[in-house]
């Protein structure tokens, strides 16, 4: 079982109110920030006020995304990204408290043939007004905004994609108590949500890095060692795993069509429980023990993938059986020049006739 304490959940906690609900504001909205940059007011750089200004110009029909363009045909993706983005959630592998990610948001919006283009400091209002607000999850971010954008925007459909990195604090139990270590790891969280008239749909997602062991050379090794010295099976029992080559990998599983919150924590242990994941504080013992295991049960980054697969189905498939199940996974080779690549999109009943756990 994976064990896991929030980095900040201490002051964090302090801070907030229990039982708090989501996306309850984390100051009021029109609060000031803690910083404002100094700049002479509009009056006085032009000496007349944005009050006669602004609606002067929208009376001309001089505001130019609202204007007809010079070819009349109408955009169904336009937007803008942003990186660095603020987004504070609930705890997504249940330590309680909030954490807050810093994350790329993509947003995109569709324009109609008799308009010009979008006003993109409404998509900013968007952005910045969600993230000042705490929010259940990713999904629930990326639900606020692209609704607010859709809102403000033409209301044709408005599509946002969010992606950030979890920092969480794992035990590290040594071979005896006062050898005990912390781990500082990371996880990818990806979440987006496309509104439209057809009305919401969600897909949220986790991405890890781990190995895989090669077991092409363990195999021409062991027929090697037989022809060149004779029956060494008993020998090669005894001492097996075989040596090989390893590569990192990274694999991305992502769930479409959700009817409700990604459970992340879950989703994690069945990728635990199917790849061999990297881990960035590995005292000798824990170094060896992963080591190991990899070349234990070695993999091709395919066998992999359907592991993976699998076990998703497994964990997830009663669930969430209207889902789609999207992983994408690249291995990057130890003893080649180019990477492998494995990208697989299933219907999640599909998924599950195809590994046998559908009724």
């Amino acid at each position: 079982m994976l064990t896991v304490d929030r980095i900040g959940d201490r002051h964090e906690d302090s801070c907030d109110t229990a039982g708090r609900a989501a996306e309850t504001p984390v100051a009021p909205h029109h609060h000031p920030g803690p910083y404002r940059r100094p700049a002479p007011t509009f009056r006085q750089a032009l000496g007349v006020g944005a009050e006669r200004v602004i609606p002067a110009m929208d009376a001309a029909g001089d505001d130019v995304p609202y204007q007809v363009p010079e070819v009349a045909l109408a955009l169904p993706s336009v937007g803008l990204d942003r990186r660095h983005v603020p987004v504070i959630i609930d705890d997504p592998l249940g330590g309680g408290g909030t954490c807050q990610l810093s994350c790329q948001v993509q947003v995109r919006t569709a324009v109609p043939a008799d308009r010009r283009g979008i006003h993109t400091s409404r998509i900013g209002t968007a952005v910045a007004g969600a993230a000042g607000r705490r929010h259940e999850s990713l999904q629930a971010f990326a639900r606020e905004v692209a609704r607010r954008v859709d809102a403000s925007e033409y209301g044709l459909g408005s599509t946002v994609g969010v992606s950030g990195v979890l920092s969480y604090l794992e035990d590290v139990p040594g071979w005896r108590q006062d050898k005990d270590k912390t781990s500082l790891e990371h996880l990818e969280l990806s979440a987006s949500c496309t509104v439209d008239a057809n009305g919401t749909t969600e897909r949220a997602g986790i991405a890890v890095n781990h190995i895989t062991a090669c077991p092409c050379v363990q195999q021409t090794y062991k027929h090697a060692l037989l022809a060149a010295r004779g029956d060494v099976r008993a020998a090669l029992d005894t001492v097996s795993p075989l040596l090989t080559h390893s590569q990192r990998c990274r694999t991305r599983v992502e769930l479409g069509r959700l009817t409700g919150l990604l459970p992340v924590r879950a989703l994690l242990e069945a990728m635990d429980r199917s790849v061999y994941r990297v881990q960035n504080t590995l005292p000798r013992e824990h170094e060896l023990l992963l080591v190991y295991r990899a070349h234990a049960a070695p993999q091709f980054i395919e066998d992999a993938v359907r592991q993976v697969l699998s076990r998703v189905a497994r964990t997830l498939g009663q669930q969430f059986p209207d889902a789609s199940v999207h992983l994408e996974s690249v291995s990057y080779e130890s003893i080649h020049d180019y990477d492998i690549v494995a990208d697989v999109e299933l219907p999640m009943q599909a998924l599950r006739e195809a590994v046998g756990t559908a009724r």
